[in-house]
């Protein structure tokens, strides 16, 4: 697949339930997005995570649904405050070849928004985030590529629009 030349790339990024937990129908999914021509795109951040990185990571919103059949409750980019990282190499590749998640050691999030609907915080495991006060632990079990999606397909039919408006006047010319 050849390189995507865009600086924000999207990812969706689906959890499961931790093995103690099986059985419950609760759910949680996000969709991050990342911009990989960022100063610290490729930089780790410690152990304790670091202070969110707004110009690395650009947009986020988990969904947390509690139950089969519940409202599902969401998170959004002005909840987090916090976020750790860690590359298995010193060169991610945050298009959609490979998967984000084989790139990557580990990643979570960290809400402390208490008039959010949840809050989300870091566990000791990698890729394991809970939701605070529910007795909810999730693992990232994959990333799939949101987006860019392929913009050069809009232009071609912008292209094409044009072509045709040219050949009309063009055509009206010639008949005068």
């Amino acid at each position: 697949m050849p390189k995507l030349n865009a600086t924000i790339f999207t990812h969706n990024l689906s959890y499961s339930r931790v093995a103690a937990e099986e059985g419950s129908t609760a759910t949680l999914s996000a969709v991050v997005s990342f911009d990989d021509q960022a100063a610290n795109h490729n930089t780790d951040t410690n152990v304790l995570g670091q202070t969110l990185d707004q110009d690395f990571i650009t947009n986020i919103t988990y969904t947390y649904t509690p139950s089969s059949g519940a409202a599902s409750q969401q998170l959004n980019y002005t909840d987090f405050e916090f976020f750790k990282i860690d590359h298995k190499t010193g060169n991610t590749d945050f298009d959609s070849d490979p998967t984000l998640i084989s790139q990557l050691n580990n990643i979570q999030f960290q809400s402390f928004n208490t008039s959010s609907p949840f809050q989300l915080t870091f566990t000791g495991t990698d890729f394991k985030v809970e939701i605070a006060g529910a007795s909810a632990d999730f693992i990232l079990d994959s990333t799939t590529y949101h987006s860019p999606a392929p913009l050069p397909f809009l232009g071609l039919l912008a292209s094409f629009s044009f072509m045709k408006r040219l050949k009309r006047k063009y055509k009206l010319k010639t008949e005068d």
